[in-house]
């Protein structure tokens, strides 16, 4: 009684959590990629509809929680790609811990602005579905559903190093993923090698929600490109080849070139006019004089022009230049 201080005495208990580290998503004391796949793990039980049991809770799930809106947001990729990035030296702090956090309310946190969006298109191939994108710059985690599908899922070539889970559904294929450093144009996200009638994505998220998709049209196998693209080598590093692809939008005088890191041509891998479509070469670690050539960076060159140059096999005598994009190749012996 507050007046009389008479009555039953009464136990009351406080209790403190500590986080320390944050990103210790498994309790054991350190920052692991196993701590980025716990993450990975409880966003594809918890975005399920209706929601699985969560796998990380209580303490766990204050540590696994980093982004701006912590703790308050759910727990997804992004806050796995964080973590995968801590590991690797590139996150020094995590934005939990920055002052305009929602963790610092007395701060004046900063709300996400409004998310950018991206277009996202499926393609049907012969034994494979393949998720693309017009443009994967910035991107380093994301969900998503694969309605009315099986199969079995992989990152793209250009993604292999990110961690992904993924899980069978009555509805398809949920799946998740996460990594350390984007990679840039447009390409292909992830396949599926399995089957399905009348598939479908949606449900898409990347970077915990500051990029959204715009679903575009399923794409049967071999339409034509929407743009010029070069990707990545794959593998990179390499030895002794690599193997180099690109696409072409209309019908173009090509020209696909290696260099070393002091501008010398050491190599032209095509010199030709070629269709519109999806094209690849191989480079072998070999100049034109086929003398192999020693451990280092390399730069993958490719130009198109318009198809009016057939004739022209001089570079600096081409016109109307479409397109031209370099790569970074890396040759270990």
């Amino acid at each position: 009684d507050d007046v009389t201080a008479l009555g039953d005495d009464v136990d009351l208990t406080d209790t403190d959590m500590v986080v320390d580290p944050f990103g210790d998503a498994d309790g054991n004391g350190q920052i692991q990629a196993y701590d980025a796949a716990q993450v990975l793990l409880h966003r594809l039980s918890t975005m399920s509809e209706p929601p699985g049991a969560p796998v990380l809770v209580a303490l766990d799930s204050l540590s696994a929680n980093l982004d701006l809106d912590a703790p308050y947001g759910i727990i997804d990729g992004f806050d796995a790609s964080l973590i995968l990035r801590r590991v690797v030296g590139l996150q020094p702090v995590f934005p939990v811990q920055e002052a305009g956090s929602a963790n610092h309310p007395g701060m004046g946190s900063a709300g996400k602005g409004i998310p950018e969006e991206r277009l996202v298109v499926l393609r049907e191939h012969e034994g494979y579905v393949s998720l693309w994108l017009e443009d994967r710059s910035s991107i380093v985690s994301g969900e998503l559903m694969l309605s009315r599908m099986t199969g079995r899922v992989e990152m793209g070539n250009e993604l292999s190093d990110f961690l992904s889970a993924s899980r069978m559904t009555d509805g398809g294929i949920q799946v998740v993923f996460a990594g350390t450093d984007e990679v840039t144009g447009a390409g292909e996200l992830l396949r599926v090698y399995g089957r399905g009638e009348d598939i479908g994505v949606d449900r898409v998220r990347f970077n915990g929600g500051s990029i959204v998709a715009r679903v575009g049209e399923n794409e049967p196998a071999g339409v034509k490109p929407l743009h010029f693209v070069l990707h990545a080598n794959v593998p990179n590093p390499f030895n002794p080849q690599t193997t180099i692809r690109f696409e072409l939008a209309n019908e173009s005088a090509v020209r696909l070139e290696v260099f070393d890191s002091v501008g010398q041509r050491v190599r032209t891998l095509v010199a030709d006019r070629l269709p519109a479509g999806a094209h690849q070469a191989v480079w072998d670690g070999r100049t034109e004089s086929r003398s192999s050539v020693s451990s280092g960076v390399y730069f993958c060159r490719l130009q198109a022009w318009s198809a009016e140059n057939t004739r022209r096999s001089d570079a600096s005598r081409l016109t109307d230049l479409r397109f031209s994009q370099v790569r970074r190749m890396l040759l270990l012996k």
